[in-house]
């Protein structure tokens, strides 16, 4: 069974969306047998999201496009006039979808680091992401490999709480743990509307109900 893996690509330099788009498209060719086999039921399938005027406005218009993973410019202001960039995007991202796979490709490594917070793994620079086959295939795996952990994990969390709900008020552990798989769930799905907190407290104080109901509306929108 085929598995498209949808990447957003953000960059100011349609030049080099192109380019990029290109090598994502390779895939694996050149790889190991073992890493062709490994990912031979994925493929890539680059999406370009172009430049917004706000970072509130390309935030939402990334969050509606359904992506599996972004793959960010650092430096967004080179061919367009905006104030942000790609590490705002992310950082942004992160905060609405806990956990989501984001990689930035870019040519000012060593700007990036020295005036950005930013995980190292996650930073590839763009000229050998072009040149290098093997670093192509590098970050074409890891995108994969990030968007396999994503999923992964929402869904132990979902079962885990399904299991779990039958339980709760049973002992103090597990309702902590509900309201912790809960949190999880919401953040990764939508950090902008996770329970309010008078739903929190519908459900430490054994009123399940309601949440089960939201939970339901959050399950409906995995699927």
């Amino acid at each position: 069974m085929q598995h498209d893996v949808l990447v957003g690509l953000v960059d100011d330099d349609s030049a080099k969306v192109t380019q990029i788009m290109t090598r994502l498209l390779y895939g694996w060719d050149g790889a190991s047998g073992k890493k062709k086999e490994r990912y031979e039921e994925y493929r890539i399938e680059p999406v370009e999201i172009h430049i917004q005027g706000t970072l509130g406005e390309m935030i939402e218009d990334i969050k509606n496009r359904n992506l599996d993973c972004l793959l960010l410019d650092y430096r967004l202001s080179s061919y367009a006039s905006v104030s942000y960039s790609g590490v705002d995007i992310a950082e942004s991202i992160e905060a609405e979808l806990y956990s989501f796979p984001i990689f930035i490709l870019t040519s000012y490594e060593d700007d990036l680091y020295s005036s950005e917070v930013f995980d190292a793994h996650l930073v590839f620079r763009f000229e050998r992401y072009l040149e290098d086959a093997e670093e192509t295939i590098e970050l074409n795996s890891k995108i994969i490999e990030q968007v396999i952990v994503y999923k992964k994990n929402i869904k132990m969390w979902e079962e885990e709480l399904i299991d779990l709900l039958p339980h709760f008020g049973e002992r103090a552990e597990i309702d902590s743990r509900i309201l912790e798989l809960d949190g999880y769930i919401e953040r990764s799905i939508d950090g902008k509307h996770c329970l309010d907190q008078n739903t929190k407290n519908q459900l430490a104080c054994g009123k399940i109900e309601d949440v089960i109901k939201k939970l339901d509306t959050i399950l409906e929108r995995m699927e």
